[in-house]
Formats: structure tokens, C-alpha cells, sequence
């Protein structure tokens, strides 16, 4: 499990720009990647949580309620269809908190520490706004195993969690496949053999010849036009313990 929720901290961002050399393209719109400097670990409130407003808190606004210190920070340019829970809702930048509770213990005359839980906290943008996120949450039990807390995890993670093949994991997959190609527009053939993703046998929804028409029947021409558009859905739902 907790390889699980390791690979999740790279979701949607991260793992595509990992091995970019300076000869692969120039990563102008990327703020903070998994080898920069600036990378903080973060364990947020989720009590503060209510104080995000869909549609509404900007960039800043999350900085307050939370703090500037992002595990990652990466701008989508161009803006990609980002399916939630079988909407495509578009995406622009996402900010990710990584943060571990660490407890410590005298060994031997040295100090042991251990994870007693792992928060990953993922926050959607477009237009400057805060329009949806995903929240995974893992403690261990008593038997030092990593284990999932549905009540602290969003539904769209407890899905990918039960599934590996269910939709959310594959939006996974897609979400760094459109990374790659659309946006630091690399040659699949030059880049794919050894790569950490092999996101690039998997089919999405993007690359099929009537996702057009997909996205026309959603109405997503109309959440292109809306900076708001976060306003008119429901609150991402958690699970139950």
C-alpha cells in the first residue's frame, strides 16, 4: 500500500519530467519538479479543508490556508481535459502536499524514526481557481502495516485503490501520457524504452477520433469558458472507515 500512495504523490505532475535532460525541451511552465531544490514536505490540516471554496480560492488564498511549502507545482500548458469521476473538467496547474507523520524511538543509544501516516493532498486549478482535489491519507495498524483511512481519502483514490485497472488509475496513466506528448511534446519512440511510466500502450480517451464529440456532449466548451466552473459541482465525497 504504501508503494501505492508513493506513486500517487507523482500523479497528474511529476513522473514524466523526471529524466528530462536539457537537450529534450525547455520546462518554462513547470514550477517545481521532483528534483528541484525548492521540493518541501508538507503535512496539511484537513480541518482546513472546508475553508477551500470550489471555483472560488485562488492560488494564494490555498497558500494561506495551508502553506507555500508544495511537495509539487506544475503547470498543464496546453490546458488538459482532466477526467473526475467521469467528467472532463479542464486543468491548467496542480499543487500537491506530500507530507508523513514521523514518530521517533530511542534504539541502541540512536534514534529509530518511522511513518505513522502518509498525506498526499492534491488541488486542481484552472484559470487561477481552485476547482477540485483528491485527498489520500495511509496510517499504519499495530502490526506496523501501511493501510488506507476511507474516511481521509477521496473517492476517486479509493476507486484506483480497489482497482488498479479502474478508471481513476487509468486517468493516472493518461494524465502523464498528455504531459509527455502534448505538452514537453517528446518522440515516444526516443523516450519510451526504459522509462519509469509505460503509461504509452494505454489508449486515452483524448487520442480517439470522436473526443471531440465526448467532450462536446459534457459541456466542456462551457467549463472552458467558466474560471468558476468548480462552483457547479459537488464537493469531492470521502469514503467511509
Amino acid at each position: 500500500m504504501k508503494d501505492f500512495i508513493i506513486k500517487l504523490s507523482l500523479i497528474v505532475l511529476c513522473v514524466s519530467a523526471c529524466n528530462v535532460s536539457g537537450n529534450d525541451t525547455t520546462l518554462s511552465n513547470v514550477d517545481i519538479l521532483p528534483q528541484s531544490k525548492e521540493r518541501k514536505r508538507k503535512y496539511i490540516d484537513l480541518q482546513k479543508l472546508d475553508q477551500v471554496q470550489l471555483g472560488e480560492t485562488t492560488e494564494s488564498e490555498l497558500y494561506n490556508i495551508f502553506s507555500k511549502d508544495v511537495d509539487l507545482r506544475f503547470t498543464y500548458n496546453p490546458v488538459i481535459p482532466r477526467k473526475h469521476l467521469g467528467i472532463y473538467k479542464p486543468v491548467d496547474k496542480v499543487i500537491t502536499y506530500d507530507g508523513a507523520e514521523i514518530s521517533t524511538e530511542q534504539i541502541n543509544g540512536g534514534v529509530r524514526y518511522m511513518g505513522k501516516s502518509s498525506l498526499i493532498a492534491i488541488f486542481f486549478l484552472y484559470k487561477g481557481n481552485i476547482q477540485f482535489y483528491s485527498i489520500a491519507l495511509d496510517i499504519r495498524d499495530r502490526e506496523n502495516r501501511w493501510m488506507s483511512m476511507p474516511s481521509k481519502t477521496t473517492k476517486d483514490f479509493l476507486e484506483c485503490q480497489r482497482n488498479f485497472k479502474g478508471d481513476a488509475c487509468l486517468e493516472i496513466k493518461c494524465d502523464d501520457k498528455f504531459y509527455e506528448l502534448k505538452v514537453l511534446k517528446w518522440d515516444p519512440a526516443s523516450h519510451l524504452k526504459g522509462h519509469y511510466i509505460t503509461a504509452h500502450d494505454t489508449e486515452c480517451d483524448w487520442e480517439k477520433k470522436d473526443f471531440d464529440e465526448i467532450l462536446k456532449k459534457q459541456g466542456y466548451d462551457k467549463l472552458l469558458k467558466d474560471p468558476n466552473y468548480g462552483k457547479k459541482f459537488p464537493r469531492p465525497e470521502f469514503g467511509k472507515d
